[in-house]
């Protein structure tokens, strides 16, 4: 006897996603006497899912650390439960956080970072934008997928360009609202275009309906992609641009006229090319 039962994601393990919760879901199926998760995944590049038990009350469940999902593939098994032991999960997860469950887009065996790549910057040519924040910015650049992000500050409606050619692997402006409250976290409207090298470029805060691209589109170097904004966890209008490698590991990246600098809050910059 086999019975699939949908959830999403992050309502069961208490797991955290940074790839898009729309572009990965998580089922379970019932195999006899066993609960086996499946994961799903509806993006246009490999996700790896990596799995951790934070918590070892039940040291019957068996799992792997690691699995790669292909694009617009599943993965069958790779948390495998007792149906009873799985009850028992379900009752305890409301006390205590049981596994972690993390989403991450790219390749990682293929993906290498090219340092020498002097990227554009993301806004029109000509003009002059202050920094608002930079790596290890004390705000919000703190983590290991967030430390050498860059802030630009740019006005609502302001024009964003892409700052390296790549492929959209994902694009959302459907939302609206944006201020300093932890549910709006995950409702920034963004851009995430894929590079020759593996990384990910993520272009967030966009405005409502202020992108340009889809995913699948091929984008050149320049090219006018979208609007800034201020929507999802944001503090005001600006484009919250960084770079990282699959495993959303962020990197240091430099620009055109700029070369080996870091770019330094409260300094404008203007794009000569």
């Amino acid at each position: 006897m086999m019975k699939i039962i949908r959830i999403l994601l992050l309502s069961l393990l208490c797991g955290y996603t940074y790839a898009q919760n729309d572009e990965v879901t998580l089922d379970y199926v019932q195999e006899n006497d066993s609960i086996v998760f499946q994961v799903k995944s509806a993006a246009i590049i490999p996700i790896d899912i990596v799995s951790k038990q934070v918590d070892s009350i039940f040291p019957k469940i068996v799992y792997k650390e690691l699995v790669t999902v292909f694009p617009n593939d599943s993965i069958r098994g790779f948390i495998r439960v007792h149906i009873n032991d799985f009850e028992n999960l379900k009752q305890a997860r409301k006390e205590r956080k049981i596994y972690s469950i993390q989403a991450h887009y790219g390749d990682r065996r293929n993906a290498r970072h090219d340092s020498t790549y002097l990227y554009s910057l993301p806004y029109q040519r000509g003009r002059k934008v202050e920094i608002e924040q930079t790596f290890f910015g004390k705000s919000s650049h703190k983590d290991i997928a967030s430390r050498y992000a860059i802030d630009f500050g740019m006005r609502t409606g302001d024009r964003v360009y892409a700052a390296r050619e790549g492929v959209v692997i994902y694009a959302v402006g459907h939302f609206t609202e944006g201020g300093k409250r932890k549910e709006l976290t995950y409702k920034a409207n963004k851009i995430v275009i894929l590079h020759s090298d593996g990384t990910l470029a993520a272009y967030a805060h966009l405005m409502h309906k202020g992108t340009l691209v889809k995913k699948g589109d091929v984008v050149k170097r320049g090219q006018h992609i979208g609007y800034s904004g201020s929507t999802g966890y944001s503090g005001g209008p600006h484009l919250h641009f960084v770079v990282r490698e699959p495993g959303d590991i962020a990197v240091p990246i430099y620009f055109e006229d700029y070369k080996g600098q870091v770019l330094k809050r409260g300094k404008r910059y203007k794009r000569k090319h």
